[in-house]
């Protein structure tokens, strides 16, 4: 009987090993990023002059856009270059341009607009334009114009971004993330 009692818990020892062999496993994804920004750029929002927060181009209707080409009202941003605190404007320097590019595409005519995000019911027939102080488009992906900056005091450098229809427009939410690079020259 003994003998028999002893088999048992050997038995279950064996049954649960056997089970750890059937081990799942499965994959983590981390994000994230490591920048070499030498000059904090803020995002300023002109009439309040305050810094951050999503620039909001406002709600529009799609009988405004009954032509490709229309545009909404939209909204005027600035970036603002403060040296000190980590940022060195090289000597010498005394202009910069900035170069938008659209996370999720471009759309539109040679894709200069800035395409929407794939959100559920998105908008159709619509990207972001972003234009100079000057009101000249700014094209995907391509450097602006030329904007003076000062070496040792703050400098702002004027946008406004707007709806444009590139197609029969659509109703529908209509966000779009635009990376930035300024260019000190």
């Amino acid at each position: 009987m003994k003998k028999s009692l002893l088999t048992l818990p050997l038995g279950l020892v064996l049954a649960l090993a056997g089970q750890a062999a059937f081990a799942l496993t499965g994959t983590i994804n981390f994000q994230g990023r490591i920048d070499s920004v030498t000059c904090p750029i803020d995002v300023i929002d002109p009439v309040t002059g305050a810094p951050g927060g999503p620039i909001l181009i406002g709600y529009t209707y799609t009988d405004k856009f009954p032509n490709v080409g229309d545009e909404s009202v939209g909204k005027t941003f600035q970036l603002k270059i403060t040296p000190g605190g980590g940022c060195t404007v090289p000597p010498g320097s005394t202009a910069a341009t900035v170069t938008f590019s659209s996370v999720h595409g471009g759309v539109g005519p040679s894709n200069e607009l800035h395409g929407l995000k794939p959100l559920t019911g998105v908008a159709r027939g619509i990207g972001v334009a972003i234009k100079d102080n000057d009101g000249a488009l700014i094209p995907n992906g391509v450097a602006s114009k030329s904007y003076p900056i000062s070496v040792t005091n703050p400098s702002t450098m004027t946008f406004h971004a707007a709806y444009r229809s590139h197609a029969p427009v659509t109703a529908g939410p209509a966000e779009a993330d635009v990376n930035f690079t300024v260019n000190i020259i």
